[in-house]
């Protein structure tokens, strides 16, 4: 966060952006530290989050393992990834709920 604050961002840029969901659970963080800020949240579907969390473990796996594609996944992961997506989501509403006017909901 400090690096956002302290990046040099001229007056002329309006637009700073990044697609990494993580940042929903810093939203507030953020609309503290950029009072002017509005936010475009990306809403992914379960099943496209999921197909995007197992084709980047596949990624990793070949990178590491140097071999073709392993495509399990365990039980025990997908029940975290679930877990976790319903909370960005559950904090995506929140946040829009409580300051409709700054946040953008694209499906």
């Amino acid at each position: 966060m400090q690096q956002l604050r302290k990046r040099d961002l001229k007056p002329a840029i309006r637009f700073q952006g990044d697609k990494t969901p993580n940042y929903v659970g810093a939203l507030n963080l953020l609309r503290e530290s950029f009072p002017e800020a509005r936010f475009i949240y990306m809403k992914c579907t379960g099943r496209d989050a999921a197909a995007s969390i197992i084709a980047q473990k596949m990624r990793l796996l070949q990178a590491k393992t140097r071999r073709p594609y392993d495509t399990r996944i365990g039980r025990s992961d997908l029940e975290s990834f679930v877990r976790k997506w319903l909370e960005a989501t559950l904090l995506a509403r929140d946040f829009d709920r409580t300051w409709p006017n700054r946040m953008i909901t694209l499906h």
